[in-house]
C-alpha cells in the first residue's frame, strides 16, 4: 500500500509538473476526483484507523483505490503523451508551414500525365500552366531543333511532357531535351527517360530564375548532361553551356549575337530571334539554318 500511495503521491506532484505545460483534459480532472473519493473511502475505514463503520464501505474504498491505481498510471501516461504531441504540434505550425514529403513510389504512383511535376528528393514541384510566350518560345525552339535533328538523322527530341531520372531521388521535367542515337547512357521507356540526355534546354520564367540558373545548372552538370541551354526571355540572355573536359560546364562563345551547338554541330541560335515579338516564322528560319523543309 505504501507503493501505491507513493506512486499516487508522485503522480499528483507530476500532475502539477503537467498543469504548468499543458491543458489536462477533463477526462484526466475526472479521474484525479475519482482519487480522492477512493482515497477518503479507504482512510475512513475503522481498519486503516478511520473513524467510520461498515466493512462494505471499506472494502468498496480498498478495492476502489487499488484499481484505480492500476488504470491511473496507464490513462496518466496516455494523456501525458497526447498532450505533449498536441502542443509540440501546436508550436511546430505556429513556426513554419508544414511541407509534405513522398517516398519515389508514392511520387510515381500519385504522378498525373497531365500535371507537370518535379521530384527533388523527396520534395515536390508542382509547375503552373506556362505562359503564351513561353509556349510559344518553347514550340519555336522545339520545331527548330527537331528539323534540323530529323533532317541529319541525329537522334530524338521531345518537348516538355517528358519526365528525366538523372538519378535516384531526382526527376525533372526540361522545356527541351535531345538524346542521340550514340548515346548508350540513357535508358528510354514508355514514360520516362533515364540517365542523361545529351542536350537540355530550359526556358526561364519569373518563379524559376533561381532553379533554372543555380539547381538544375548544377544538376545537369553532375548528371554529365553534354549541353544545357538557358533562355530567359525576362533578362533577354541567352546561353550554351557546355560540359569540359573536367566535367564542368562552360559557356560558349557568342559572336554578333549568334551561340553555336557542339552537340548539334551547324545548328546555332540568333538570340534577337528570341526577343521578337511575335516569334520569327519558323520556315524562315529554319532557311536561314540551311534546313530543307
Amino acid at each position: 500500500m505504501e507503493m501505491l500511495v507513493t506512486i499516487v503521491n508522485l503522480s499528483r506532484m507530476e500532475s502539477g509538473i503537467l498543469l504548468y505545460h499543458f491543458e489536462i483534459s477533463s477526462k484526466f480532472m475526472q479521474l484525479m476526483d475519482q482519487f480522492s473519493n477512493h482515497a477518503n473511502s479507504f482512510k475512513s475505514c475503522p481498519k486503516n484507523g478511520g473513524g467510520m463503520d461498515g466493512g462494505a464501505f471499506c472494502s468498496r474504498g480498498k478495492n476502489g483505490l487499488n484499481n484505480f491505481a492500476q488504470t491511473f498510471i496507464i490513462n496518466y501516461d496516455r494523456i501525458c503523451k497526447r498532450q505533449a504531441m498536441e502542443t509540440l504540434a501546436k508550436e511546430n505550425t505556429a513556426k513554419k508551414p508544414v511541407q509534405r514529403f513522398m517516398t519515389e513510389e508514392e511520387f510515381l504512383e500519385s504522378c498525373d500525365e497531365d500535371v507537370r511535376t518535379e521530384f527533388i528528393d523527396g520534395r515536390i514541384i508542382v509547375h503552373s500552366p506556362a505562359s503564351i510566350r513561353h509556349g510559344d518560345e518553347s514550340l519555336f525552339v522545339v520545331w527548330l531543333v527537331r528539323l534540323f535533328v530529323d533532317k541529319h538523322d541525329l537522334g530524338r527530341v521531345w518537348s516538355d511532357n517528358v519526365q528525366v531520372r538523372l538519378r535516384q531521388g531526382l526527376r525533372r521535367v526540361p522545356d527541351m531535351l535531345f538524346v542521340s542515337k550514340e548515346n548508350t547512357r540513357v535508358k528510354i521507356t514508355a514514360t520516362e527517360i533515364h540517365g542523361a540526355p545529351d542536350l537540355v534546354v530550359e526556358i526561364v520564367s519569373p518563379d524559376s530564375v533561381d532553379r533554372d540558373w543555380r539547381d538544375k545548372f548544377h544538376e545537369y552538370e553532375k548528371a554529365k548532361v553534354k549541353e544545357y541551354w538557358i533562355i530567359d526571355p525576362g533578362n533577354q540572355r541567352l546561353e550554351i553551356y557546355g560540359l569540359s573536359d573536367k566535367g564542368k560546364y562552360e559557356a560558349q562563345a557568342k559572336a554578333r549575337g549568334i551561340v553555336k551547338s557542339k552537340v548539334l554541330p551547324g545548328f546555332w541560335l540568333k538570340s534577337e530571334w528570341l526577343w521578337q515579338d511575335p516569334l520569327p516564322n519558323v520556315i524562315a528560319v529554319a532557311k536561314e539554318l540551311k534546313i530543307k523543309i
